[in-house]
């Protein structure tokens, strides 16, 4: 063999092992050295264990916000716009401003319910607020009503309107 051969230095085999040819064994090394120690930070212990904070538990929306829209979307077109819209062309016939004014009040608030209505089908939760404030100004608009026909007694009491008109009012 040839003296610069990379196996010229493994010895051979065959040869009886002296002392100077018997490898020692390798130095033994700590796996811990350089490792922080085990009392410091976080154990698993293999049981579970609450993790810190709030804990927020995901569940599919519920399909009732849905169909309550749907319902709330539909009371707005009829009851809301339609209806108050056939009684606006029934006061634009009597000519009173303030009837027309009420009625196209609350055609908007109609058109507010069935918006109100859209955002609870998409789950939003100021379509709720919307509907509340709806509410509120509609019973005001309502009492404003109540007002004007008090007011329509006393003008045919006062013979100022015959009891056609009026019973065409009520």
């Amino acid at each position: 063999m040839e003296a610069d051969a990379p196996s010229s230095d493994v010895p051979d085999e065959q040869q009886p092992k002296t002392e100077e040819t018997v490898i020692s064994p390798p130095q033994t090394i700590s796996i811990t050295d350089g490792f922080a120690p085990m009392n410091q930070g976080p154990v698993l212990t293999g049981t579970t264990e609450m993790p810190s904070g709030q804990l927020v538990y995901l569940q599919p929306p519920s399909g009732a916000a849905k169909v309550i829209g749907i319902f709330v979307i539909i009371w707005g077109v009829l009851f809301g716009v339609l209806s108050n819209g056939l009684n606006m062309l029934g006061s634009l016939s009597f000519g009173n401003a303030t009837l027309v004014a009420l009625d196209a009040v609350n055609i908007l608030l109609g058109v507010a319910i069935v918006v109100g209505g859209v955002m609870m089908v998409n789950y939003q939760r100021r379509g709720v607020m919307l509907l509340f404030l709806v509410l509120v100004m509609g019973a005001v608009v309502g009492a404003a009503q109540l007002s004007i026909i008090v007011d329509y007694d006393q003008l045919l009491e006062d013979e100022q309107i015959t009891q056609e008109e009026y019973d065409a009012l009520q």
